[in-house]
């Protein structure tokens, strides 16, 4: 490479991503987003850029290809290649995995930026407010598993299993399964994610918060190498939407909270933001 793409390469793949991700973090918080209000028009807004781009870069590589330019030029990323061998297959996982990664980090980072608000919330106004917010936050520790929750933890208990299984199998008959399918298959990094990710969807039927947010952000890493089986970024995407996106608080949780702490709730509607008032409007 020449030094002009040495420096090209580096301030796009380096300094724009950080300097995306610090305007993230310095910016968050400022407005509360609702999960429903966000897939219902932003979220197809937002994937309508990578889909014209994957429209674009197949058009192109098939002209390319028609103008006998060098067969490495033809696609940029080599899953997109449909005149390779495993061509349309390939296309078809590659594309399945970009949309599940879409999906992912738009509701994981909308997700942190509301986790942001709260705590500015908790910082900039007075007790009484900070009070009603800290029990918001602090009640996810007691809160049951509702339907959507145990449908979550139970396909990544059964997806946990089936990647372990399938990992040691890949190991013991290594020499059969490459003559198969022959692609580099990370198959340490699955095992490790799937154990991690078991052992946690356990604690998270036992009601453990925390254990099923790590649960939602394991599924996300198993999303980048769970393709051997072509459903799998599907499932992990289902788990982690499922764990991450699992927002309201039923009226038996936030009495659970109140027992613990002996504590009563105070309202006060005036020092409460709307989006306080909706979440109780919700619990009415």
């Amino acid at each position: 490479m020449s030094v002009y793409e040495l420096i090209s390469t580096f301030i796009l793949h380096t300094i724009i991503p950080v300097a995306m991700l610090l305007s993230y973090i310095v910016t968050a918080g400022d407005t509360f987003y609702k999960f429903e209000t966000h897939h219902k028009a932003n979220y197809w807004l937002i994937c309508l850029y990578p889909l014209l781009y994957l429209i674009f870069v197949l058009i192109r590589g098939y002209i390319c290809r028609v103008d006998q330019q060098p067969y490495n030029t033809l696609f940029p990323y080599f899953f997109l290649n449909f005149y390779a061998t495993n061509n349309f297959p390939m296309l078809a996982v590659g594309t399945v995995l970009i949309f599940t990664l879409c999906t992912s980090f738009q509701y994981f980072f909308i997700w942190i930026n509301n986790l942001f608000y709260f705590r500015k919330q908790i910082k900039e106004n007075n007790i009484t407010k900070v009070d009603e917010i800290k029990i918001m936050l602090n009640i996810k520790q007691y809160r049951q598993l509702d339907h959507n929750g145990k449908i979550a933890i139970i396909l990544a208990i059964v997806v946990g299993i089936f990647n372990i299984i399938f990992s040691i199998l890949y190991y013991v008959l290594w020499n059969v399964w490459s003559k198969i399918l022959n692609y580099p298959y990370k198959n340490e990094i699955v095992l490790s994610f799937s154990i991690i990710t078991l052992i946690f969807a356990i604690l998270g039927l036992a009601n453990f918060y925390w254990a099923r947010i790590v649960v939602g952000f394991c599924s996300i890493a198993l999303v980048c190498f769970n393709w051997i089986w072509i459903a799998g970024p599907i499932f992990d995407i289902v788990i982690a939407t499922l764990c991450l996106n699992n927002h309201k608080y039923s009226k038996s949780d936030l009495d659970t909270y109140l027992a613990t702490h002996h504590k009563p709730l105070k309202l006060k509607s005036k020092s409460i933001p709307d989006e306080m008032l909706c979440l109780a409007e919700d619990e009415k």
